[in-house]
């Protein structure tokens, strides 16, 4: 319990004074000449007890500031001064809880200094800050990574906390790509940040390379098997004499001018398909209904066997309506090639991630699946398993939901069937918020 102030103190002393003074002073002089003196006796003794409190608490307080400075043997002295009989009992549960204390600062600051000595030696790069992006802590590598930043750049505060993006990132001049990824916890009642970050620039460089090198694989293989045809027939007929032709001359002529025809039409319909995927228009943003995509979807493929599975009545998004058409009809026109019977069930499954407000759309067949090897080159242009395949149907795909900022994945076990899904932003993203392909 906290002292007395002493205007307090003499308020009370001084109304209990003149009250018995009065009480006494209606009783009699001499009464109250004796009332008088005790009073002032009562006085005296509590003003000796609030001076002896107000010391020992002051000699309390020095104390146990002085044992949590490390110090304290004067204190320990003038304690044992102050309390004469039991200070020795009380000074010892003092000490022990103050060391108590101590251990547990120092186990909690080792433990600190141990995670950030751990997190200094990985190769990830580890940022703290506060809502308004001030820097807190950050590790060795993020240092390295974005040098040492006062604030965090406004676009990564706005990520969604769980989401992984690809950021980019300018120092000293040379571009970066760094995959982060944010998390959201408190201290106390402070919020606070977290991300990781990667720097991914020579990993997607090393990617793009090997697709420009698939890429050139492909259009040479499709280009030499038009052209090598058609360099063939016309060597021949340039060596032959068809100034007055045979009959026989005749019908080889006839031939070999429909394969040049043939092949010729096939190299152009094979740089139109290229045309296609290189100048796919930007899309124009409308508001979709989900039910009413997926149902034109089924009227068109007049498919009993399609299966909707769309649990939100009236939901809506923002996207190219005839794109989203256009790479669903691919899809689902690849799910019931892969079936094995076409009384095999399709299901279109329509799912939402509220914390990251995307959407979900996945379409699920039953057919033989997809070996591994082939899952890692089916969205890379002109690459086809199909004898009479294009190859620009996933690629098409791949490139719409890129260009709505977006990603599509797969999933397939030999045997079972497979599962693409297109995750999508609810809403439209302004192109300078934009997070990069997941």
């Amino acid at each position: 319990m906290s002292p007395l102030r002493p205007r307090t103190f003499a308020a009370i002393a001084t109304l209990l004074f003149f009250l018995a003074a009065g009480t006494c002073f209606s009783a009699g002089r001499g009464l109250w000449i004796t009332a008088s003196v005790c009073l002032l006796l009562f006085v005296l003794a509590a003003g000796m007890l609030y001076v002896a409190q107000n010391r020992q608490l002051t000699l309390l307080s020095d104390f146990i500031r002085g044992k949590l400075k490390g110090t304290g043997a004067k204190e320990k002295l003038r304690m044992g001064q102050a309390f004469p009989t039991k200070a020795h009992g009380l000074e010892q549960e003092i000490e022990r809880l103050l060391e108590l204390h101590r251990q547990q600062a120092e186990n909690e600051a080792a433990q600190q200094r141990y995670y950030e000595l751990l997190l200094d030696h990985v190769d990830t790069g580890v940022v703290s800050c506060d809502t308004d992006g001030h820097v807190r802590w950050m590790n060795r590598a993020a240092e390295q990574q974005i040098g040492s930043l006062a604030a965090l750049p406004e676009k990564w505060r706005q990520m969604p906390p769980g989401t992984v993006r690809i950021m980019s990132f300018e120092r000293h001049g040379t571009p970066k790509d760094l995959l982060l990824s944010a998390t959201r916890f408190a201290i106390g009642p402070r919020p606070q940040l977290l991300f990781t970050l990667r720097d991914i620039h020579h990993v997607l460089e090393r990617q793009e390379i090997a697709s420009w090198k698939a890429l050139t694989r492909v259009l040479t293989h499709e280009i030499m098997n038009s052209i090598s045809p058609i360099l063939s027939l016309t060597e021949t007929l340039s060596t032959a004499d068809y100034a007055r032709p045979t009959p026989e001359q005749s019908d080889d002529l006839q031939q070999a001018l429909q394969v040049i025809r043939r092949r010729s039409k096939g190299l152009l319909d094979f740089v139109e398909n290229y045309r296609k995927i290189a100048r796919l228009p930007a899309p124009r943003y409308t508001e979709i209904h989900m039910d009413g995509l997926l149902d034109g979807l089924k009227r068109l493929f007049h498919d009993p066997h399609i299966v909707i599975d769309q649990p939100y009545p009236d939901f809506t998004f923002q996207a190219d309506c005839g794109q989203m058409e256009q790479m669903l009809i691919n899809l689902l026109k690849n799910a019931r090639e892969a079936s094995a019977t076409p009384e095999d069930e399709i299901r279109i499954r329509v799912r939402r991630d509220m914390e990251a407000d995307e959407i979900r759309i996945s379409i699920q067949d039953h057919g033989k699946g997809i070996p591994p090897d082939v899952q890692e080159r089916i969205f890379v242009p002109f690459y086809t398993t199909k004898p009479d395949g294009s190859g620009i149907g996933l690629s098409l795909c791949k490139q719409i939901a890129f260009l709505h900022h977006g990603y599509i994945t797969v999933r397939s076990n030999p045997g079972k069937g497979s599962t693409f899904t297109v995750c999508l932003p609810r809403t439209k993203v302004r192109e300078g918020k934009r997070g990069g392909n997941k």
